[in-house]
């Protein structure tokens, strides 16, 4: 018998955090091959695909026509906006909507894989209406289903949470900040807040075993989050790892937002920059809050780990912690 052809899965923007995560995973099996799109092709990032056996594509989410072009025999596309790449909601709206339209004229396509987020305004009744990062990528999800209903039969929305890398790279704004042998945790919720994250590297793996299981997540949503610990239990198993001692405390948000647009204002390139993505953090927090004491509530149908199973997910909040403690000793 001859062997099966292999799966041509698109990956978009490459050569970021998800896409890059999603390329090497799928490049690691048989079943599939890769064609990495990426607006410019000679990013360093993307020689390792390509050393990995990807197709390198260029193609840019503003320009329907380098989409179409890119997505020609695609069995799957991995799809992923970033609000950070353009900083407004309506841009990455209309590129969530050029992917859509472009992907819906591909007869070949079995797959759809959006990258998306919760509609934290909506499912709070407008109380939290300053989510921005998470608010384009909810909209396209919409449009989907109620505009492109082919497509949306074979969509899987992937609902990616925040990266565990966040309380490393963000002190003060997602994690603890350093004192004498000790850190201190201060946000705008109450410490049994759970946070729902995941590692970078996991994510591929997340997004091959939904392509991997298309009986099970075509037409669903799947929460991507590895574990669904409070912020106390994080901080505390960080504490424990790294051996010092570890305080919590519950910010006014109002306060949280003021230290942390000053503290930020730097490296966002200023303040009115920086209070858009503090506010944004403060109120995903919020809405989890909401959420953890039963005031808002949502069901997503599946759990990444009913399919992937607990003994096969790579990195728990712990192990993350002891590698980052690792890393400081070396």
């Amino acid at each position: 018998m001859a062997p099966q052809a292999e799966k041509l899965v698109i990956v978009l923007g490459a050569s970021g955090r998800q896409g890059g995560s999603t390329a090497r995973a799928l490049l690691s099996t048989k079943e599939f091959k890769v064609r990495a799109i990426s607006r410019a092709i000679t990013n360093p990032k993307l020689a390792e695909l390509e050393s990995l056996g990807a197709e390198l594509v260029q193609a840019s989410f503003d320009e329907p026509e380098s989409l179409r072009a890119a997505f020609s025999g695609a069995y799957a596309i991995f799809a992923n906006t970033n609000f950070n790449s353009t900083r407004s909601v309506g841009i990455e709206r209309q590129q969530g909507v050029n992917i859509a339209d472009a992907a819906a004229e591909v007869q070949s396509l079995r797959h759809f894989v959006w990258s998306g987020a919760l509609d934290v305004e909506r499912m709070s009744d407008g109380k939290y209406k300053n989510v921005v990062h998470m608010k384009a990528k909810a909209e396209v999800a919409k449009y989907i289903k109620d505009q492109l209903l082919q497509l949306g039969s074979k969509m899987t929305e992937v609902f990616v949470p925040p990266y565990f890398e966040n309380w490393t790279l963000m002190p003060g704004l997602y994690g603890p900040v350093k004192g004498d042998n000790s850190l201190k945790l201060s946000l705008p919720v109450v410490g049994e807040t759970f946070w729902p994250s995941v590692p970078i590297q996991d994510i591929g793996k997340i997004v091959r075993t939904v392509l991997e299981n298309p009986e099970k997540t075509r037409g669903q949503g799947v929460s991507a989050s590895i574990e669904m610990l409070g912020f106390k239990d994080m901080l505390e198993q960080w504490g424990e790892v790294h051996e010092v001692a570890v305080e919590y405390e519950k910010m006014n948000p109002e306060e949280f937002e003021s230290r942390n647009i000053a503290s930020f204002a730097k490296p966002f390139g200023g303040e009115e920059t920086a209070a858009v993505f503090v506010r944004a953090a403060s109120e995903q927090m919020q809405f989890m809050e909401d959420i953890t004491m039963g005031r808002l509530s949502f069901q997503i149908v599946l759990q990444i780990r009913d399919i992937i199973g607990d003994d096969d997910v790579s990195l728990s909040w712990k192990q993350f912690a002891t590698r980052a403690y690792n890393n400081q000793r070396m």
